[in-house]
């Protein structure tokens, strides 16, 4: 992420969250102007404000020997707020973009970086296509409503009393 935000100076960077690599980013973006780190926000309005304001997001999830990205709410939340999502190809991101045309943007890790920076490039150089996949993120993310999920287990739940 940081590497990506160094590739791509004219745009920011706003880096959310916790973990070990807090104060390396914190110094980065001392240093970095396009880089912002904000730290952890439990508030869901100001984290929804983030997304709102935000044009992507940027899910490089690291896959380890126990852990690999699952159905990160985090991207449908962003999604559902208009951010186009560049990610890694783990189990999460590729369920929920799959057979739409967001899919384009889910990666090998080993090739992240090379593809991220040419994806961001792109959609710097087509105001039409942003504003399109943000329209497509939008409706995507509406298929995990709570309406749309409590039809689907309904669904669920007369196929099973059916079956008695």
């Amino acid at each position: 992420l940081l590497s990506l935000a160094k590739n791509n100076p004219d745009i920011d960077f706003y880096i959310i969250g916790r973990g070990p690599l807090e104060e390396k980013i914190r110094c980065i973006g001392n240093s970095e102007s396009n880089v912002k780190f904000i730290g952890f926000v439990s508030d869901k309005y100001k984290l929804a404000s983030y997304y709102q304001n935000a044009n992507f997001i940027i899910l490089p999830s690291k896959r380890n020997p126990v852990w690999e990205e699952l159905f990160g709410i985090v991207l449908i939340e962003a999604m559902a707020c208009g951010c186009i999502p560049l990610c890694t190809d783990h189990t999460g991101p590729n369920t929920i973009l799959d057979g739409t045309v967001l899919y384009k943007n889910i990666f090998k890790e080993t090739e992240f970086l090379t593809h991220a920076n040419g994806v961001l490039k792109a959609y710097s150089e087509d105001s039409q296509l942003i504003t399109s996949d943000q329209n497509a993120a939008i409706e995507i993310a509406g298929k995990y409503s709570k309406k749309e999920i409590s039809i689907h287990w309904e669904s669920v739940f007369n196929k099973l009393s059916i079956n008695k």
